[in-house]
């Protein structure tokens, strides 16, 4: 794979990641207070984990580096929160693929 071909698919994940979708467009507007409030209860040594769970979106924080739960919340999801989800899932396969051929690319060098 030649490293035009890289740079060119880096460029388009960075526009693409520049008209994404953010996390708080999948909270319905009606609960984005409580999502701030609890998104500022986050530190710099945790994580978080978001999906959606029984018709809610559910976000986990974790402590790093133990990778234990210490709080969920449950938000009622927006007309926008299943783009969002598929979008998450189509970077983290996109990001998964680009990560396969720099593999590939960099045993091709040595």
């Amino acid at each position: 794979m030649s490293p035009f071909y890289l740079v060119l698919k880096i460029t388009i994940l960075c526009a693409i990641g520049a008209m994404a979708l953010s996390a708080q467009d999948a909270i319905h507007a009606d609960d984005l207070e409580r999502y701030e409030e609890f998104m500022n209860t986050v530190s710099s040594s945790q994580f978080l984990g978001m999906y959606m769970e029984s018709a809610a979106v559910k976000i986990d924080i974790y402590e790093y580096p133990s990778n234990e739960r210490v709080q969920s919340a449950h938000f009622k999801p927006s007309p926008k929160a299943d783009r969002y989800f598929q979008q998450e899932k189509e970077h983290a396969d996109a990001l998964g693929a680009w990560a396969a051929c720099g593999r590939s690319y960099v045993a091709e060098l040595n």
